[in-house]
This record gives C-alpha cells, sequence and structure tokens, in this order.
C-alpha cells in the first residue's frame, strides 16, 4: 500500500543489498546505517535457537522511524519531545541503559506521516553524527557532553527539503562526513568530520531522492579505488569521494520511482531495488566517467517499493511479502520463500554467514538459516508486541539487539 511505502520512506531505509556472492566481514559494532558495512550484515546471530532477554528499557517521548546506532560504549536513537515541536537524540550506556547525554533543538515544520528524524546516527571513532528530518545537522562529544559542530542542510547548505523530510542518513569515511542536501546546487556536501567545514560541493540537475549512500572500492591496474554511491531522483551517481567528481550515472528505465532503497555494494557488485524495475544486479567496471557499471542481472517482478535487499551465505534476501532467497549467479532468479504472518508489511533482514534475523514491525523476531537454498525455520519470538507498526532500523552490537517499539528502546541479549 502506498501509505505504507511513504511511512517506510523517511527511514530511507533499506538498500539494495550488494553483493558479490559472498556478503562483508561481519563487524561486532552497528555503527551505521544497516551496519558497519551498511549490507546488514552482523555479529552475533545465534545458530541453533532464539532467546532474547530483555536488559534494559529506555521510554521515549514519542514514537518514530529513526534507525539505532549501537557500539560497545554508546547507543543513538532519535525521537521527538513531547509537544512536536524539537528533535531529541539520545546517547545512552549499553550496560544499563543510562543516559549519557541528551540533544535536543527547535525543529518545527509539518511532514506527512510525522516529524520524527529519518536517518540513522553515525558513532564515528570520537564524536557522534546525528541528522533530523528538517535538516538539522550536528557532531556531539559524548565524552565532554557538547555539541562540537552543527549545521542546516536548507539554510547553510543551500539544499533543498524533500517531500518526506531529509532521509539519507549521514556516511562517515576517511574523516569526511557526507550529506545530502537535496538541492541542485548542493546536492552532496563532503564535510571536515571534526570541524563541519564543507571541503566540496556536488551539484545535480535531480532533487533529492531517500536512499542513503554508500562506499565502493574498486581494485584496477592503478590500485585500490573509492567511489562515493549516491542516489537523486535522477537515479544512481558514483562520485570521487574526495573532490566530488561525477563518474558515471545510472538512470532507472521506467521513471517516477521515489527511490527509497539503498544501494548497497559487495565486492564489485551494486544491486539496486525500485518499485517500478524491480531489482537489478550492476558490476563496476572501472572508475573513469565514461566506464558506468554494466548490468549482470534484473529480476522486474520484485518490485517492493520498501525494501532492498541483503546477502545470506551465497544468496540473497528480501521481503515481497514473503522473505525471498535469489541467486546472484542465477539472474536473481526465485530459489525459496518463507511465509510469516508478520510479512505483511515492513521487515529488516539482518545476517550472519547462512542465518537471517528477521526483526517484524509488530515486535516479531524471527531467526531462520539457508541449507541447500531453502530457508529454515530456527525460531521466532514475540518479545514486546507493538501497537503501531513500527518502521525503525534496529542495531545488533556486542551481542545486543536494540529493537524501536511503540515509544521505548529495548535492548535484549541474543543468546543460544
Amino acid at each position: 500500500p502506498r501509505i505504507a511505502f511513504a511511512a517506510a520512506l523517511w527511514l530511507a531505509v533499506e538498500q539494495i543489498a550488494i553483493s558479490q556472492v559472498q556478503p562483508s566481514v561481519t563487524s561486532k559494532s552497528w555503527p551505521q546505517f544497516r551496519g558497519a558495512g551498511r549490507d546488514g550484515t552482523a555479529s552475533g546471530i545465534p545458530t541453533t535457537r532464539l532467546k532474547l532477554e530483555l536488559v534494559w528499557e529506555y521510554p521515549l517521548a514519542s514514537s518514530g522511524v529513526g534507525g539505532i546506532a549501537a557500539t560497545d560504549e554508546l547507543v543513538v536513537v532519535s525521537s521527538r519531545d513531547l509537544n512536536d515541536v524539537s528533535d531529541v537524540f539520545y546517547i545512552l550506556d549499553p550496560t544499563d541503559g543510562g543516559l549519557i547525554y541528551k540533544h535536543a533543538y527547535a525543529a518545527t515544520g509539518r511532514l506527512d506521516y510525522g516529524n520524527s528524524p529519518r536517518a540513522t546516527p553515525v558513532i564515528g571513532p570520537e564524536l557522534v553524527y546525528v541528522q533530523g528530518a528538517f535538516g538539522h545537522v550536528a557532531a556531539i562529544d559524548p565524552t565532554e557532553g557538547k555539541v562540537r559542530w552543527k549545521a542546516h542542510l536548507v539554510s547553510s547548505q543551500n539544499g533543498k527539503l524533500p517531500t518526506w523530510g531529509f532521509c539519507a542518513s549521514p556516511l562517515l569515511f576517511e574523516g569526511r562526513l557526507f550529506v545530502q542536501p537535496g538541492g541542485t546546487e548542493a546536492s552532496t556536501i563532503s564535510l571536515d568530520a571534526q570541524t563541519g567545514e564543507p571541503q566540496w560541493i556536488a551539484k545535480s540537475l535531480h532533487d533529492a531522492a531517500y536512499a542513503s549512500p554508500c562506499i565502493a572500492t574498486n581494485k584496477s591496474e592503478l590500485g585500490m579505488q573509492q567511489c562515493l554511491i549516491v542516489c537523486d531522483q535522477g537515479g544512481l551517481a558514483g562520485l570521487n569521494p574526495r573532490n566530488g567528481n561525477e563518474h558515471w550515472r545510472l538512470a532507472p528505465t521506467i521513471k517516477g520511482e521515489f527511490m527509497v532503497p539503498s544501494p548497497v555494494v559487495l565486492g564489485n557488485h551494486i544491486y539496486w531495488l525500485g518499485e517500478s524495475n524491480g531489482i537489478r544486479s550492476y558490476r563496476i567496471e572501472g572508475q573513469e566517467k565514461s566506464m558506468a557499471p554494466s548490468i549482470v542481472s534484473h529480476n522486474q517482478y520484485l518490485v517492493g517499493e520498501i525494501h532492498g535487499a541483503t546477502p545470506v551465505a551465497h544468496l540473497m534476501a528480501t521481503v515481497d511479502n514473503d522473505l525471498v532467497a535469489l541467486d546472484p549467479n542465477d539472474g536473481l532468479r526465485v530459489l525459496d520463500t518463507f511465509q510469516h504472518k508478520s510479512l505483511d508489511s515492513y521487515a529488516v533482514v539482518m545476517s550472519e554467514q547462512n542465518r537471517a534475523l528477521v526483526c517484524c514491525t509488530d515486535g516479531t523476531v524471527i531467526l531462520l538459516q539457508l541449507k541447500d537454498n531453502h530457508w529454515q525455520l530456527i525460531g521466532e519470538a514475540q518479545p514486546k508486541r507493538n501497537a503501531a507498526p513500527v518502521l525503525a532500523h534496529p542495531a545488533l552490537a556486542d551481542g545486543k539487539l536494540y529493537l524501536r517499539g511503540d515509544r521505548t528502546v529495548y535492548c535484549y541479549r541474543l543468546s543460544e
């Protein structure tokens, strides 16, 4: 349904996963949107059974769709105040849920489907970076308990507020914070992560989309080269992360998509999903502008408005009413589906090797494994039922699963 799609929009959620055949190296932390590799892979998913032990819970003043970021030192989650006139970000202690720092500021306005922040915070080596739906960006020093610098994507960065607010989660890379103001004069900006000063500004002929950026690394005769992949209403673009120059651009065959699922990269492959164009995989050929990624596979029948894909073992998984397993080496053909009553709208898939942890909007958590290219149910739990659908992306860090409820953040310890 259109409403469910638009609601998940701000979550800027999900992505198109990428996979060369194997997922990236998993991490014990979840410091940003979709984890350390921005591909939904994690560390600490059980192998034989699913048991959720409540460690702590923290009340929030409002519901929200912003994702959670977590490490073994910090947990960061967004909210709104009781009067719905301010954004509020909480930095919590992962041990007991104690409040380390609260960052709040006035953010008035009215957006469809709520005014809460959509972007997932970023936990860096020193600072925490947060972004609100109306364009407020801040770098917080959690040790000293103060704001190091702040900016605004519209008033100070010449951006343009998208219809459903700023959804693209900031990306931290080599001392740079990439944000997407969305205006044609400032489509993507690289900010100095320590000072907030602009380093370069990339323009575009297109307005902002809702997908989050990622980094692709490519091997060539020139050595290891990186490419910043961003999304706007014109499609996907590959930029030089050091100067913002555009290397290449991919436009969808069928125009008019909302550009919600985010690009995700594994190896030299990109997987891109859209509600009109299906799911496609591309091979990154090089960094030169003339060498745009070439299409490898296309499944036009999976046309989810919200979901992207997550690598699981040598396959990829996505949600299209059911949990679907796709073969990236055989035209993204559907190999198996798993049906469940809680998979009727939005769900988040997190993976480790051949296992998938699926978190549903009603609070249900499902653990499955792929065996012989088929889904096998290991276990399921519903520790806390949500009164209304919760579209926020959870986090998995240091053996703990962080879930957002209606107005509460829950920390569960995963155990065998």
